[in-house]
């Protein structure tokens, strides 16, 4: 999994290029920093294919993470077969994801 990381003083984007699944999960969730992001995260997942659960856990922990710091998490989402897998676990993403899609 390939990530493009830009930032401005209020506001941070990560995007993503490839699978995320239960193999890739630790990685994709390294690169986040919780701590030092600005109050604004967004996550682009519009090139990149939710594959199994373990992506959905790993968005809801991030998206966790950074409300218990007071920060907003936005996750965007498209292509079919993220948008089914989301459905087909009869899941959504916690509260504390905002998720968009495109």
């Amino acid at each position: 999994m390939q990530v493009i990381i830009e930032k401005d003083s209020n506001k941070k984007t990560y995007t993503f290029v490839g699978p995320l699944f239960f193999a890739s999960d630790r990685s994709f969730k390294n690169h986040f920093l919780v701590a030092e992001d600005p109050e604004a995260v967004f996550v682009d997942l519009t090139k990149a294919t939710l594959h199994d659960y373990s992506a959905c856990a790993a968005l809801n922990t991030l998206g966790d993470r950074y409300t218990d710091v007071g920060k907003a998490f936005t996750v965007y989402i498209s292509g079919t077969e993220s948008t089914r897998l989301l459905k087909l676990l009869g899941k959504k993403l916690s509260d504390n994801v905002t998720v968009i899609y495109k």
